[in-house]
C-alpha cells in the first residue's frame, strides 16, 4: 500500500495511440508498506518514445539524491539514461527499514 501527498500541474496530450506532455510533480509524505520514501519533486516531458525527468530533487534515509536528467526509452527493456548524486543518504536505514530477510544491516 502506497500513500502520500501529490500534486502536480502541466499538460497532458492523450489520442488514440499517441500521447505527450509537459509540467511537474512533487510528492511529500510518502508512505509505501510503512516504510517512509521521503519528499521528491521533478519536472517532466512526456513522448511518444520516452520519459525525461529533469531537476529531480529527493530525500531519502537522512540523506538527498539529486539529478539534473534522467531518461527512459518507452522499449522492450525500457533503459535508462542518466547520473544520479546521493549524498549522506544512510544505507544501513533503507535496509532496515524494508526488513528484508538475509541482508545483513550494521
Amino acid at each position: 500500500f502506497i500513500s502520500g501527498d501529490l500534486r502536480s500541474s502541466g499538460t497532458l496530450h492523450v489520442a488514440k495511440e499517441s500521447y505527450s506532455g509537459t509540467g511537474n510533480l512533487a510528492v511529500s509524505h510518502v508512505q509505501w508498506e510503512g516504510n517512509s520514501l521521503g519528499e521528491w519533486s521533478f519536472l517532466y516531458a512526456l513522448s511518444q518514445k520516452e520519459l525525461e525527468l529533469t531537476q529531480v530533487k529527493g530525500s531519502l534515509a537522512d540523506g538527498s539524491l539529486e539529478s539534473s536528467s534522467l531518461k527512459m526509452k518507452f522499449q522492450e527493456r525500457m533503459p535508462f539514461q542518466g547520473e544520479l548524486a546521493v549524498r549522506g543518504v544512510e544505507f544501513n536505514q533503507v535496509l532496515a527499514s524494508l526488513q528484508s530477510p538475509g541482508v545483513p544491516v550494521f
